[in-house]
């Protein structure tokens, strides 16, 4: 489990290096009373679940 939260980590840590989407998280960090960082975690886990699903579908064939 620990190696998950580090690549955790490390997706945001790349995530925070583009500025329109560091802009964007910011503006809604302000309108949802969320942290920023807690927004990219979110954006992390939902784009790694929908990659996930393809992989495991295929797998299951």
């Amino acid at each position: 489990m620990a190696e998950r939260g580090m690549l955790i980590d490390a997706s945001v840590r790349f995530l925070r290096t583009n500025p329109e989407l560091l802009a964007y998280a910011h503006s809604a960090a302000q309108s949802t009373g969320r942290s920023i960082d807690e927004l990219l975690r979110d954006a992390v886990s939902r784009v790694r679940t929908e990659l996930e699903q393809p992989a495991a579908r295929r797998a299951a064939r």
